[in-house]
């Protein structure tokens, strides 16, 4: 499993997350929240037809993010993405 704890100096807010990833291509699969790390929101992304999945988690009292892929759902595509998005969010 590979994951990134992102610490952004700007609050970062569930549109914003939205907005930055329809704009790298990515498409939302699944929103929800995780029961072991609430108040937080989760989503699923996926790029195009590509094989993997990039998990964002929003922890919204800490403004922290984490970006994740479980070692079944990763995709060429996946690396990239987080590094993109760990410059655009710090």
């Amino acid at each position: 499993m590979t994951e990134l704890i992102l610490h952004p100096k700007q609050e970062i807010t569930s549109a914003i997350i939205e907005q930055t990833c329809a704009a790298l291509e990515l498409t939302a699969t699944m929103t929800g929240s995780l029961k072991s790390l609430a108040p937080n929101i989760h989503w699923h992304y996926k790029k195009g037809k590509t094989k993997g999945t990039l998990e964002i988690t929003l922890l919204t009292q800490t403004n922290q993010i984490a970006l994740s892929c479980k070692q079944n759902r990763g995709g060429d595509w996946i690396d990239e993405v987080m590094n993109e998005l760990q410059r655009m969010w710090k």
